[in-house]
């Protein structure tokens, strides 16, 4: 069993099963939720989702197999051996997410990073399909934080593997369906939580940066306090948050065009960069 498993993540197949899951899932989220789907507003924006995420798989064959090829050298320096069995599979993805939340953690504080995952936090309107926004670049700058991984013994398959749980997970939370009890919620990052960290406050969305677990963020203190929490809870439930970025990077006309969406938060960055260094003595 631990062996066909860990060919069918090798063979690559486990790409089309999470585009498989995500449209039927979004279908259901059309479906539960109409009032949401108010695609006079949001059309755009989601065409924009999808193109993005099209977009971006280009940019994963193009960035993604070197960065696998040296995952696959630092793995032969192991320093441990993970197998397909439960308890390895079950450390490999605590770790997994680990490496995601410094990952996320230096996306909203590294301006370089915040270039490539701006695309993600543009839109204003959060469903199921924006969850696949990312940028064309995203592979080619957050794929190094996950080598470690390899030197700790965890093979390329199980990386694939426990990636797709996170994967899957994280998509959730960008619905409005996953809604956990207080208990849990000190364990797993729920909708209500993600929801926040893509609001228009600036400071929020330097909050809640786990991907699957949300203890990271108790032990690291990025969980969004109490009071801001309750406050958001009541207005995820009247669907009244207003997500996005301010200025022109959240305007409609970015949001909008795919390749702009992707290319705008680097123009600013280089502009600011190239502002930076000009006014140096």
């Amino acid at each position: 069993m631990a062996l066909d498993l860990e060919n069918y993540f090798i063979d690559g197949k486990i790409e089309y099963t999470l585009y498989v899951i995500l449209f039927f899932l979004f279908l259901i989220e059309i479906f539960i939720y109409p009032k949401i789907f108010s695609f006079k507003k949001s059309a755009h924006e989601l065409f924009s989702n999808v193109t993005i995420a099209i977009l971006h798989n280009l940019g994963k064959m193009i960035f993604l197999p070197g960065l696998v090829l040296l995952y696959i050298q630092i793995y032969k320096v192991r320093i441990f051996d993970f197998s397909f069995e439960f308890l390895d599979f079950l450390l490999a993805l605590i770790l997994f997410d680990l490496c995601y939340y410094v990952h996320h953690y230096s996306m909203h504080h590294i301006s370089l990073l915040w270039a490539a995952h701006a695309v993600h936090h543009q839109p204003k309107y959060i469903n199921l399909s924006m969850s696949i926004r990312l940028s064309f670049f995203n592979k080619a700058l957050t794929y190094w934080f996950y080598l470690p991984l390899g030197y700790l013994g965890i093979p390329i398959a199980m990386l694939a593997a426990v990636g797709f749980v996170n994967g899957l997970y994280q998509i959730l939370t960008h619905s409005r369906w996953l809604i956990l009890s207080d208990p849990l919620r000190k364990i797993f990052i729920d909708s209500r939580d993600h929801h926040l960290h893509h609001s228009k406050d600036v400071t929020e969305q330097k909050m809640n940066l786990g991907g699957m677990f949300s203890f990271w963020d108790y032990l690291f203190k990025t969980i969004s306090s109490s009071s801001s929490r309750t406050r958001a809870d009541h207005l995820f439930s009247i669907n009244s948050i207003e997500y996005g970025i301010d200025g022109k990077e959240g305007q409609s006309e970015i949001i909008n065009n795919p390749f702009w969406a992707n290319l705008y938060p680097f123009h600013i960055y280089f502009s600011k960069l190239k502002k930076d260094l000009l006014s140096r003595p």
